[in-house]
C-alpha cells in the first residue's frame, strides 16, 4: 500500500483514525508514505522511490504467488 498523505488532522477523531489504520497498515507488512508536497514537488523522485520499493519486495511478491514484470 502506498499512501499520499494529505494535510494534518486536526480533530482527536481524525488523529485516532489514522493511527487505527496505520497499524493495521503495518500489521500486513507495509510501510510506505509520501506527503502530497512530495508528489507535487518531486514526482520523479517520488516514482523513482515506489520503484525502488517495489524491487525491494519482489522476492516476497514472488514468494506468495503473485510475480509482476518489470
Amino acid at each position: 500500500m502506498i499512501e499520499v498523505d494529505g494535510a494534518t488532522h486536526s480533530t482527536e477523531a481524525e488523529f485516532l483514525r489514522d493511527q487505527r489504520r496505520d497499524l493495521r497498515r503495518r500489521s500486513m507488512g507495509y510501510e510506505f508514505c509520501v506527503p502530497n508536497q512530495e508528489v507535487y514537488e518531486n514526482l520523479e523522485g517520488v516514482a523513482e522511490t515506489i520503484r525502488l520499493k517495489l524491487a525491494e519486495l519482489r522476492p516476497r511478491i514472488e514468494a506468495d504467488g503473485h510475480a509482476y514484470d518489470t
